[in-house]
């Protein structure tokens, strides 16, 4: 995922893998907004967008800026 161009449709492939491959699973990038990105629209549909973002922001990331993908 090119830094800067995470879509909706990245996030479900994102949850597509974390649903099929054994856990843990690292997700890294080299400052860890992508992957919260990810992760984030990849519970889209999951669990409540406020929550997603509240969790994001208890990892240290800031999420306000990105809109709830349409399930």
């Amino acid at each position: 995922v090119a830094s800067g161009r995470v879509t909706a449709q990245d996030g479900q492939v994102f949850g597509q893998l974390l649903d099929e491959l054994p856990g843990p699973v690292l997700a890294y990038c080299r400052s860890g907004m992508r992957s919260t990105t990810l992760w984030a629209l990849s519970q889209a549909g999951r669990m409540p967008w406020p929550a997603v973002v509240e969790q994001a922001a208890r990892s240290g990331f800031n999420l306000t800026g990105l809109a709830a993908p349409v399930v």
